[in-house]
């Protein structure tokens, strides 16, 4: 458990050193995917989301699917994961749909039942939307990752 622990504290760095949100961005909404499939060949991960976008004021949910890739150690195995991102922006003012892109950045978890991870990412419209984790990122299983990760979100149909 002790080795769980040093992997999580330096993966957290590097967590927070991937994020780049700006001083003036501002909060537009919030996103939650729920893990739907994922595929682990340990030095490289695939996992696919259903993903809801709840933007501040009165527009309403807009659905994504997202696939994160991961690049680095991943020796989880897990069976459910949530995650949960702040969503920033330069303005207020985003376009419904602006969400779809691709985001990049870096990732850390550690799991043994009940597992805590971030990832903070940024792309999306003109590689200005920034996400950043609300709170750790929940799963369920056993291991550990720390990884470069990639975040494609396209809309749902």
């Amino acid at each position: 458990m002790r080795a769980f622990g040093a992997v999580l504290t330096a993966a957290l760095g590097l967590v927070a050193l991937g994020g780049s949100a700006q001083a003036d961005d501002v909060q537009v909404g919030m996103l939650t995917c729920e893990l739907q499939d994922k595929t682990n060949y340990i030095l490289f991960s695939q996992r696919k989301f259903d993903c809801s976008f709840d933007p501040a004021g009165d527009r309403g949910i807009e659905r994504y699917e997202g696939e994160i890739t991961n690049i680095g150690v991943d020796l989880e195995v897990t069976e459910t994961e949530q995650i949960a991102w702040l969503v920033l922006a330069p303005s207020a003012d985003v376009p419904s749909g602006a969400l779809a892109g691709n985001y990049g950045g870096a990732s850390a978890s550690v799991t043994a039942g009940a597992g805590l991870g971030a990832k903070a990412l940024v792309g999306g419209f003109q590689d200005s939307i920034a996400l950043q984790p609300l709170s750790l990122a929940g799963s369920t299983g056993i291991g550990a990752a720390v990884a470069i990760s990639g975040l494609k979100l396209t809309e749902a149909p």
